[in-house]
């Protein structure tokens, strides 16, 4: 037998401090929860991607690409009642973003483990593997996005140059 060498194990990198960006959408989702009363129990009842298409207008809003508006001011795509719709500064409006984009991920996990919700494969990876993928890059998005927007820079001015 041949004596095969241990591996040796890879050493954990030490956690990045989190950015500015990150602690701001965690205080909004914290500030959800504990003011707007956005609890768990509340955001699960919205299980038809309201909560990313929430976080879509409110992105969209806060970047240079234009969102179509109703009459009344509020985005076409809105998945709320208009008074919900509260629109503020370019920073703000990301935040906003990212912390409704935190909700749908948590949301899409709590229910992944929830043992009355009986799916196959197939379909646990359409529900929920794909939208927390999905949700999850919106979120690193949104997260670079307000990164550059409190540098006061846009992603669309790194992305694409000279335009």
């Amino acid at each position: 037998m041949k004596n095969i060498p241990a591996v040796p194990r890879k050493t954990p990198r030490p956690a990045e401090p989190e950015s500015e960006a990150v602690r701001l959408i965690r205080a909004e989702r914290q500030r959800q929860i504990e003011v707007e009363g956005w609890t768990h129990a509340h955001d699960d009842a919205h299980d038809n991607g309201e909560l990313a298409d929430a976080a879509s207008c409110y992105f969209r809003h806060g970047t240079s690409a234009l969102l179509p508006l109703r009459p009344d001011g509020v985005p076409h795509e809105w998945p709320g009642a208009a008074e919900w719709w509260k629109p503020k500064d370019r920073i703000a409006n990301l935040i906003r973003a990212g912390a409704l984009l935190t909700a749908e991920i948590e949301r899409l996990n709590r229910a992944s483990k929830n043992p009355e919700f009986v799916v196959t494969e197939r379909q646990f990876d359409h529900a929920f593997t794909a939208p927390i993928r999905s949700a999850t890059r919106r979120r690193a998005i949104v997260i670079r996005e307000l990164e550059l927007a409190l540098e006061g820079k846009a992603l669309n001015e790194i992305t694409e140059p000279g335009r």
